[in-house]
Parts: structure tokens; sequence; C-alpha cells
């Protein structure tokens, strides 16, 4: 399928430049992200996009500002990372320490993580990461959540078998639709069990240090992919 005819008309995210932005950031947004991001086109081809194709190969949307994605590219050199956000600050960071610690196997895309999805071949994820995704917490917004039947199919077909697919959220409403997804559709399965605990690589961000201080719960989910 080709990358540059696939649209969603319903958006996952929330904002994605703040106040003055433009103006601090003219060259990160007229250059350095359009040229450091992934362009899906119908050449696309996830194979000409890092050096060593022998890889694992992990996902994670919506970096932030890439606290997550940089440690374990940091760590982790026999993996391939791709970062995928749409906050201009969150992506300027991840460029940031990428340049800093020459994280060749790192790459970020600027864009809707779907569109991403849809255009890299069948059974090559290792791991997906969503990690504490737009909420969207009223009721009438919930449409927008990224995490529905669709989306679980999507990954269904991206995802190794015996890949992961990793979760987490302090939203009990988005928790529950989760789990009910993951259940009935049936081609995941559960892998921990203490859902309270953060897993030994985890690194905490900024967004889950504000709900912790807010008081809420965060959970945490592995999945496999059977």
């Amino acid at each position: 399928m080709c990358g540059d005819k696939i649209h969603y008309n319903i958006r996952s995210f929330g904002r994605i430049n703040g106040r003055g932005v433009f103006k601090k950031y003219q060259n990160y947004i007229n250059e350095i992200i359009p040229k450091e991001s992934i362009k899906v086109d119908c050449k696309f081809d996830i194979n000409n996009i890092f050096d060593n194709d022998n890889n694992k190969f992990c996902i994670e949307i919506g970096s932030g500002y890439g606290e997550t994605v940089t440690s374990l590219a940091l760590k982790n050199k026999d993996t391939n990372y791709i970062a995928c956000e749409v906050y201009t600050k969150g992506l300027i960071n991840i460029l940031k320490i990428k340049e800093q610690y020459q994280l060749n196997n790192l790459k970020i895309f600027n864009g809707d993580a779907r569109v991403l999805l849809n255009n890299i071949r069948d059974n090559s994820i290792d791991q997906l990461l969503l990690l504490f995704p737009d909420p969207w917490p009223k009721k009438k917004h919930n449409k927008r959540r990224i995490v529905n039947e669709q989306f679980i199919q999507l990954i269904n077909q991206k995802i190794k078998y015996n890949g992961n697919f990793v979760f987490a959220s302090d939203i009990d409403s988005y928790i529950s639709q989760v789990q009910e997804l993951i259940n009935t559709t049936n081609v995941f399965e559960y892998i921990i069990t203490d859902n309270t605990t953060e897993p030994h690589w985890w690194v905490k961000t900024k967004y889950q240090n504000k709900a912790i201080q807010e008081g809420r719960t965060c959970k945490f989910f592995e999945f496999r992919h059977m």
C-alpha cells in the first residue's frame, strides 16, 4: 500500500505545538525535523531505513520527550528503534539526544503512527511500545483513543509471533477498554500479572511523574503475540 494515500479522519493525538514554538525552533520545524523524519511513500521500505537489518525492531508510539526510547536505544545496540511523535518539542529533544550519543539505531517518524504501521511489512516488529497514550478521558472523546479493534487487528498483522505489545496508562476506563479488546480479539496473551509494577527496563517519563503527583495509579501491561 502506498503510504501517502493513507489518511485517518479521527486524530488520536492532542496538541502538536506549544506557545512560541514556531519562532524559537524555526530551524528544526523547517529543516531538521523534515530531513530526519522517515518518509512514508510509495518507495518506503523498512529495510532501507537502518544499516543493520539483522537487528531486532521496536516502535514506540507517542515517544514524548524520548525518555524511554533513547534510553533503550542506548542500552540495546542490537535493536533498531523508531520513535513516533508529533509534538515538536518532543521531537527536538529526541534528535538532540540521538546526536549527543550517536544513536544510529534510532530514527524518528513525525506523523500518525498508524500510517507508518500500515506501510511496514507484516510480521516484522519485535516490540511495540504504547506508553501513556493521549487518554481522551471524556466519554464523547473515547473514539479518538488510538487503541480500538481496528488498531489491535493492525498490530496483529505487524508484530511477529511471540513479539510483544507493551501498554501503560493511568486512566482506568482506557485500561479496561484495552483489556476488553485483548480478551475479545484473542490474538495476544498476558505476560505479566502484576500490573502495578514497572518492567525492569522502565524509565519514568514526564507524563508519568505528573500522573503520580496528581494521585493517579499507573498500570503496566505486556502482551505476547500468539
